[in-house]
């Protein structure tokens, strides 16, 4: 007895057979079709047809069928069709496919088939055709599973790891790892200038370049236990079990030259030529007291330093040349702030900044940011800015602050009683630098109807001057939409008055150390009064910061400054009614 499975062309496959033990097997041998001499048997086959030859000698049998036949010493056979029946869904389609044969042969001797053997032979040829089709679902299932399975796991552009899935898999690597309290090291790997690369050659050859930047850092690490995966937009991320800093840092130097070996050209780069990365390396020992997301953080900060050393580099997290307390401070209170951003317990505060002479109409308040951390304690900006820059978290808290601001103002009752009023709002450099935040606000503005002209956005000098072109197409952009802008803190950094003539900016804010040494110090007083007059001689508001006492008050007045802003006018008040959390 034998399973025949038809291949493509004159030929098949033996599947299953049960043979005397003096038989030659044909088990897993292709052969010569020996079934069907013509297409015309197996349209009939389709329909049930049942082949019986009971004299291989007969001159119904082809020649080349009969020569197969009497190598395997066959005297009479029996050929019935194992039949599969197409479906789509629950409709029964009417194609019969013929997925093979059942064969019964008889080799000592001729013989007539009796009729209850070929019902039962075509009870098994149907009943086999039916575990096949089953069988074959099965299959299709399993693979549909995997599918699944591998789109919920696999990132769908780089073909590595997603976050969900490394997130879990760091977590299950970590438990196993510190039962013997062994190594962990975490490499972060960040595209360097990729918004720019994006904005000069586009979306799809963007998507390109991670692709090539995946294989290559897939390229570098080899071993099983390591794993590779996809954290961000442009980020990347390494776990390297039972490996020293020392091994990780060759590593991650490895996957460098590895990237930048790609040679990507990449105008709009200021380190390279070519596509470029920056890496931040940390190790940590696993154990139950600590977890791995100090760990991931710890290799963030790195890369943080990488990029800001001036990226297309590796920087590694050395806890033994700085405070270990004072770091893992700052890694639970970037803990606190994303906490903060997905629970809502950020909070707007605003401080007046007062006219400083009769005539001025205008009304001006900055808004200023506060949050409660996990114990309902508010921690002032001071505390939590520099974190928040560090761990690339500015751009999501300016985003909630324009946000939670303008849905504020758009309620008529809030939007009746600060109608005369101008709220001077902070931007961080990412926010000025990220192409999409400027599509963010003005899609705000739409969604809320605030007037535009009531929002006045301040950005740093250090801020402007780093990227110089670009902030000033930031500030053209908003300022066609009717948005004023302050340049804040003028004096912290370059001073230099030529970049007041590319910023098309509305108001000049005098940075508060100057204003709180004019007491004590003539030459402070001197660089205020300085910069006073320049400012309106280029026809600009100018605004004095840190107004603590009455004598710096009486003295900017009488300078002639234009606005004050400190404790002694106003101490900041929640603009939103309070939630105790």
């Amino acid at each position: 007895m034998i399973i025949y499975h038809f291949l493509p062309g004159p030929s098949g496959i033996v599947e299953k057979e049960s043979v005397a033990v003096d038989c030659s097997p044909l088990l897993g041998n292709i052969i010569t079709d020996p079934c069907f001499p013509n297409e015309k048997v197996l349209e009939r086959f389709k329909e049930g047809y049942i082949s019986i030859i009971d004299d291989v000698e007969s001159p119904e049998v082809k020649e080349c069928h009969r020569d197969l036949l009497r190598v395997f010493q066959v005297k009479a056979n029996m050929v019935l069709p194992i039949l599969i029946s197409q479906k789509e869904g629950e409709k029964q389609v009417s194609e019969i496919v013929v997925w093979g044969a059942l064969i019964a042969h008889h080799c000592r001797e001729k013989r007539e088939w009796r009729i209850s053997e070929t019902d039962l032979l075509r009870r098994l040829a149907t009943q086999t055709g039916i575990a096949i089709q089953q069988a074959q679902l099965y299959h299709r299932l399993e693979q549909l599973n995997q599918e699944l399975e591998k789109i919920a796991y696999i990132d769908g552009l780089t073909g590595l790891y997603n976050r969900r899935h490394f997130e879990e898999k760091l977590q299950q690597e970590w438990k196993r790892l510190a039962r013997d309290k062994t190594l962990m090291s975490i490499i972060m790997v960040d595209v360097d200038y990729f918004k720019p690369y994006n904005d000069t050659y586009g979306h799809q050859q963007g998507d390109k370049c991670l692709q090539q930047v995946a294989q290559a850092i897939s390229g570098v690490v080899k071993r099983p236990g390591d794993f590779v995966a996809r954290y961000g937009g442009e980020e990347f991320v390494v776990v390297l079990p039972n490996t020293s800093i020392e091994g990780a840092l060759q590593v991650a130097e490895n996957i460098r030259i590895e990237i930048e070996g790609l040679k990507i050209p990449h105008q709009g780069s200021a380190v390279s030529k070519w596509v470029t990365s920056s890496l931040g390396v940390a190790d940590s020992n696993c154990s139950d007291k600590s977890n791995p997301e100090i760990l991931l953080q710890a290799a963030d900060m790195a890369l943080y330093n990488a990029k800001t050393s001036g990226r297309n580099c590796v920087e590694m997290y050395d806890s033994s040349r700085q405070n270990l307390e004072k770091q893992k401070q700052e890694i639970n209170l970037a803990t606190q702030l994303r906490d903060a951003l997905g629970e809502n317990r950020f909070c707007l505060y605003s401080q007046a900044i007062l006219p400083l002479h009769e005539g001025v109409q205008t009304k001006l308040s900055e808004i200023l940011l506060r949050f409660w951390d996990g114990s309902g304690k508010i921690i002032a900006p001071t505390i939590f800015l520099s974190v928040a820059e560090r761990y690339h978290l500015m751009p999501r808290i300016d985003r909630w602050v324009v946000k939670t601001l303008l849905s504020y103002l758009s309620l008529p009752e809030i939007a009746n009683l600060y109608k005369d009023r101008i709220f001077t709002v902070n931007l961080s450099g990412a926010s000025i630098n990220d192409h999409y935040f400027l599509e963010f606000i003005k899609h705000q503005f739409a969604l809320y109807q605030v007037p535009p002209q009531q929002i006045c956005f301040e950005i740093t000098e250090t801020v402007a001057i780093t990227n110089l072109e670009t902030a000033a197409e930031f500030i053209h952009s908003l300022k066609k939409l009717g948005c004023r802008f302050a340049l804040d803190d003028f004096g912290k950094g370059m001073s230099s008055f030529s970049y007041l003539t590319t910023l098309p900016v509305d108001y000049l804010k005098i940075d508060g150390m100057f204003i709180k040494k004019m007491e004590k110090d003539s030459v402070s007083q001197g660089i205020v009064e300085g910069i006073y007059h320049i400012g309106k001689t280029m026809g600009l508001i100018v605004i004095a910061e840190y107004v603590e006492t009455e004598s710096i008050f009486n003295k900017v007045t009488d300078l002639g400054i234009d606005y004050g802003q400190g404790f002694h006018i106003e101490r900041p008040n929640p603009l939103i009614p309070v939630v105790n959390y």
